[in-house]
């Protein structure tokens, strides 16, 4: 989510990052407004590993299918049958901008998301990790 974070992954010997979460907030993604706009107000416990949405585990954005579903996990289906009858009601949920029964898949960095074009997003952490991989160079 930030260069930070990059430069992390690198030193712990990954060879690349997966960066989807960053670019939910982005005016080119077509996500729905209550989506965008519950990523930007995301908070860093905001987000959370469920099933309830697809019958397998994925990080989400807390909200009230998930409060009340992770109370009836014995009614949770497995993948795909729990995409499928829930479908509906996710897309229903958006199109009326409520957040209530939405699937926002977020990763755990979801609060460092910011609404900046997507170009200018990829150009800002790469000034963020050049800069934070000299200031490590000349210590």
């Amino acid at each position: 989510m930030d260069a930070r974070g990059i430069v992390a992954a690198f030193a712990l010997g990954a060879s690349g990052v997966q960066m989807g979460t960053a670019f939910l907030a982005c005016p080119e993604n077509n996500i729905p407004e209550v989506y965008r706009q519950a990523v930007l107000k995301c908070k860093e416990e905001d987000t959370v590993i469920t099933e309830v949405f697809s019958g397998k585990p994925a990080r989400a954005i807390r909200n009230r299918f998930i409060r009340e579903m992770e109370n009836n996990r014995d009614k949770v289906l497995p993948f795909p049958a729990q995409m499928s009858i829930g479908r509906v009601l996710h897309q229903t949920s958006a199109q009326k901008s409520s957040p209530d029964f939405a699937s926002m898949w977020a990763g755990q960095g979801a609060a460092l998301a910011e609404a900046l074009p997507a170009g200018e997003l990829i150009e800002k952490m790469i000034q963020e990790f050049l800069a934070v991989t000299a200031s490590l160079q000349l210590k």
